[in-house]
């Protein structure tokens, strides 16, 4: 994968992630409701978080050239996303109905090729295309 490729998903992570942000600020009574025994503040929380997320994603994949050590960090904390929401599930398993649990593990699915495919472009970027 060459810049403009890591460039893409870093990008695609961004609007994931304020698309997210907005359903859980605009609906988050519907969804509280919907995944289960939540609170709404967890959920108001949870998408400001990811409008800031957002924010710093599309900021690294919009400079003239990629910065590895985000990149990175960016990796780390999708990893983090998808291990934390398997202990949400596994730590509170009565907060969540049975659609909580498959949007959950959805959000998480989706985070993990975010992941993957942001480690398939570091060992592909050349020194050339992306700065350290």
């Amino acid at each position: 994968m060459n810049q403009p490729q890591l460039k893409r998903v870093l990008l695609s992570n961004s609007v994931f992630s304020i698309f997210c942000a907005i359903d859980l600020l605009l609906f988050t009574e519907s969804v509280a409701s919907l995944i289960g025994n939540i609170e709404p503040i967890y959920l108001q929380v949870v998408g400001i978080g990811l409008i800031v997320w957002s924010v710093d994603l599309a900021w690294v994949a919009t400079r003239k050239h990629i910065n590895t050590t985000l990149v990175k960090m960016i990796i780390v904390a999708d990893l983090g996303w998808v291990l934390g929401t398997a202990a949400l599930l596994f730590g509170l398993p009565n907060q969540f109905n049975d659609f909580g649990v498959l949007s959950l593990i959805l959000v998480a699915s989706a985070v993990l090729v975010f992941a993957l495919l942001q480690v398939k472009g570091l060992s592909s970027g050349t020194p050339q295309n992306v700065a350290h």
